[in-house]
């Protein structure tokens, strides 16, 4: 994927107000997508909770 679309996804997921209810909503609907954006989507998750210090 490409380093802008990531870069504005980061962006998106740590936005304080509306980054939390979009990683949830994303978590939640994960399984709906497919494998490939699955596998995108929790690598950019999971960095994203490791900056905020989340588990």
């Amino acid at each position: 994927m490409s380093p802008r679309i990531r870069t504005a996804l980061r962006r998106l997921f740590a936005d304080p107000k509306h980054g939390q209810p979009i990683r949830d909503d994303l978590r939640a609907g994960l399984s709906a997508l497919p494998i490939w954006m699955q596998e995108f989507l929790r690598g950019l998750l999971s960095a994203t909770d490791a900056d905020e210090g989340q588990p």
